[in-house]
């Protein structure tokens, strides 16, 4: 529920089992207006303010408070409403789509999803807080806000439901339980900056292991559920020391590269992992950063961090990133680089990537498997299209032209540079249209005049 006191201009947002009853009173008994779900436009606020817990223990107080009851409350919670309730049955409720959390229905085990429901759902508006309250440090943390927004501080005794000798402390749960909490209840920790206590696998690793990726991408390696991040959320601060993802190579079984696409980012991110197996940390960041700006073109935090990466490790990148990665930044660098050079050297990358691939995609598909070198030529060449003329494969200087070029524009300053002198370098090494005409620069390739069908054909004289 959500109370708007108009005298201070203020929203609370008060998330169940966080003790908001407290802060709601000393706030005052009678706010003007309340709501649920969405914070109205009306509401003149200049304060929103929520308390959060730890969320867990949170789970257990309600879980408790359903399960015992809370006589000193009264009323309602005065007496056990789910006496019968395990914690494998309040997991099974939590993931149950069936059961409303949102007071659409009202029975006992509805209202306790509802007290129980993550704290970063949508439903509780608490993106929209300007400030956060920690139940662990409530009284000081109420103080300090009541004082800041003008409002008398009477907080003499902050309401403590009284403790039930049967009550379930976090030491009373299995593993598995403690684990699926912590998975059901991810969003929560990473938001609310509450560390896990134990379970998933990644989150021990994150306490043993020294290695400060773990700290510095932390949703990733804590196997964070990334369906309601946003791609500034899926990523590390922008701010962050690069250095460390320079150091660690990627140790994972090498696959192909996957061509596929995943709704989560964190899902996609992971997919990706493979294809970066012996590369650097960094290198599978930069792929990273470059799949949130294909979704978010506008996100100024993954901006951010690209143009880091470029900037201070261009030279590295270029020569550990793939073909495939290498004509990504370029094709990242013509929708956002910072200036005219940047962009248009960029495009020079990609329009070279872009015309290799389209032409080795059609010989793949359409053309018969041939030797190479070729024994016999079918074509003297001649006219193509548009005046455009063959290139002269025996004695032509077409790619040694265009390839100097080329090199003479990547010996500038510009982000782009080493991405476009690397894929140069690529397609001149790997099995391309490029490097194959270019090995047969000064051999002599007989012409068999037999007529033949097939793509390229053409029997015209040649112009050279």
């Amino acid at each position: 529920m959500i109370f708007y006191f108009e005298e201070n201009r203020l929203a609370f947002i008060h998330i169940p089992k966080t003790g908001g009853t407290s802060i709601r009173r000393a706030l005052g008994d009678s706010p003007l207006s309340m709501a649920q779900g969405v914070i109205p436009a009306a509401w003149n606020t200049r304060n929103v303010v929520a308390a959060v817990r730890n969320p867990v223990d949170r789970f257990l107080s309600g879980f408790n408070m359903f399960k015992f009851g809370a006589p000193d409350t009264g009323g309602y919670y005065g007496i056990p409403r789910l006496p019968d309730l395990s914690v494998a049955d309040a997991l099974k409720i939590l993931v149950d789509e069936g059961i409303p959390y949102d007071r659409t229905e009202r029975n006992d085990v509805a209202n306790f999803k509802h007290h129980v429901w993550p704290q970063t759902s949508d439903f509780h508006c608490l993106s929209s807080a300007t400030d956060l309250l920690r139940y662990e440090n409530l009284k000081s943390d109420a103080e300090k806000f009541l004082v800041s927004v003008g409002v008398p501080v009477e907080l003499p005794h902050l309401r403590v439901t009284a403790n039930n000798p049967n009550r379930l402390v976090v030491g009373d749960l299995t593993n598995e339980e403690l684990s699926a909490l912590e998975q059901f209840y991810s969003l929560d920790f990473y938001r609310l900056n509450y560390e896990r206590q134990t379970a998933p696998e990644s989150a021990i690793m994150v306490r043993q292991d020294p290695n400060p990726l773990r700290i510095l991408w932390r949703v990733y390696f804590e196997n964070v559920e990334a369906s309601e991040l946003s791609g500034s959320e899926v990523l590390p601060d922008p701010e962050v020391d690069l250095a460390a993802f320079l150091d660690e190579r990627i140790e994972v079984k090498p696959e192909k590269t996957w061509p596929g696409r995943r709704k989560d980012l964190l899902e996609h991110f992971k997919r990706l992992e493979n294809e970066f197996s012996g590369r650097m940390r960094l290198s599978h960041l930069m792929a990273c950063t470059v799949v949130v700006l294909r979704r978010e073109k506008d996100c100024e935090e993954a901006r951010r961090l690209f143009f880091r990466l470029i900037e201070e490790y261009g030279a590295e990148l270029a020569e550990d990133l793939n073909l495939r990665w290498l004509t990504s930044v370029c094709d990242t660098l013509v929708d956002t680089g910072k200036t005219e050079l940047d962009r248009a050297l960029a495009l020079n990358g990609s329009i070279i990537a872009g015309l290799i691939k389209l032409a080795e995609t059609e010989r793949r598909l359409f053309c018969p498997p041939m030797k190479w070198p070729p024994r016999v030529r079918y074509s003297r060449g001649g006219v193509l299209f548009d005046g455009v003329i063959s290139y002269w494969a025996e004695g032509g200087d077409m790619i040694d032209n265009l390839l100097h070029r080329i090199s003479s524009t990547v010996e500038s300053d510009s982000t782009a540079a080493p991405f476009v002198g690397k894929i140069i370098e690529r397609v001149v090494e790997e099995n391309t249209v490029i490097s194959r005409m270019w090995a047969l620069h000064g051999q002599n390739i007989p012409l068999n005049d037999k007529p033949t069908d097939g793509p390229g054909t053409n029997d015209s004289p040649s112009d050279g």
